[in-house]
């Protein structure tokens, strides 16, 4: 198999949800091509998937040492991510904007960097960002339902847990919120 197909495969195993495989087969790529950008970006996600964050940072903050000036985007998202995931939302935060400095942001990463913004109590700024960009990702309506339930304006929040719910129906979080303020309306005599 020659490196472009390897690559391909590991992709598929990355999109498939095979994370210890992931990192297994990126290890062997990164052997003989140690540059590699998106292998670095794969094996970074699949550490992260397993909850080795140090390891995850050390291999993208290669990544990021590698990426042209057009590739920064992918991997600062990807640093921004596994900040996240380790609960460092700061960190997150700070990544998440060096990449919207660089590139638009796409919807998804839109999402996390405002759940970041709510860890750290930045509801206006969530309600701005999404308020504008939400379109039909079921995940953005529940982050902005999020932010205007914690500064108590419910009935937007119910309006966004609902279209939540109406674009991804098993969304469980979301109808657990709206089951919540209504049964707070329904106590308040609302």
């Amino acid at each position: 198999m020659n490196k472009d197909e390897k690559i391909s495969e590991l992709k598929n195993l990355w999109m498939d949800g095979f994370s210890v495989c992931s990192i297994t087969v990126a290890r062997e790529i990164l052997h003989n091509y140690p540059d590699e950008l998106s292998v670095l970006i794969v094996l970074g996600n699949a550490l992260t998937a397993v909850d080795r964050f140090d390891d995850a940072i050390e291999v993208i903050e290669k990544a990021i040492q590698v990426a042209t000036q057009d590739q920064t985007y992918h991997a600062f998202v990807t640093m921004a991510f596994a900040c996240y995931e380790k609960g460092a939302f700061k960190e997150a935060e700070n990544w998440y904007k060096k990449a919207f400095d660089q590139h638009t942001p796409r919807p998804v990463d839109q999402v996390f960097y405002s759940e970041c913004l709510i860890k750290r109590g930045e509801y206006s700024e969530v309600i701005e960002l999404l308020g504008k960009s939400v379109d039909a990702n079921a995940t953005a309506h529940y982050t902005l339902g999020v932010a205007y339930r914690a500064i108590e304006k419910y009935d937007d929040a119910l309006e966004c847990f609902q279209k939540a719910v109406s674009l991804d129906k098993d969304y469980e979080v979301a109808n657990e919120a709206i089951i919540d303020i209504l049964k707070m309306k329904e106590f308040i005599g609302a």
